[in-house]
């Protein structure tokens, strides 16, 4: 065996951890992860996503709640006599959006997860 051969199996010995067949495993790369490493990953990602994601409707929200108080101020100065309807508007468009929601949530919960 050469000089090279040696240093090769050495510096093997120290990357894989043992002492392969042949130099061909040290150029083989990365290992294919796991089920529970993809499982891992994928349980980060959708937690920062999620924290994302909520985030994103609390500005909608917002904005939502900003458009209805312009739509009552500018009924407010534009027509006054029309006040009470645009409140009534608002909160059947509110109990309509409430009972959507709730509608999605109950739906959610009673969806089975398959694993």
């Amino acid at each position: 065996m050469t000089q090279l051969g040696l240093v090769e199996d050495r510096l093997l010995e120290r990357w894989v951890g043992g002492r392969p067949h042949s130099s061909a495993a040290w150029v083989q790369g990365p290992s294919i992860p796991t089920v529970a490493e993809l499982r891992a990953a994928a349980r980060s990602m959708t937690d920062r996503l999620s924290v994302l994601t909520g985030w994103g409707w609390v500005a909608a929200a917002s904005l939502v709640g900003f458009e209805g108080l312009e739509v009552l101020l500018g009924s407010m100065v534009a027509a006054p006599e029309f006040v009470p309807v645009v409140i009534v508007i608002l909160a059947v468009a509110a109990l309509i959006r409430n009972r959507w929601r709730q509608r999605a949530v109950s739906g959610l919960r009673n969806r089975r997860w398959v694993r």
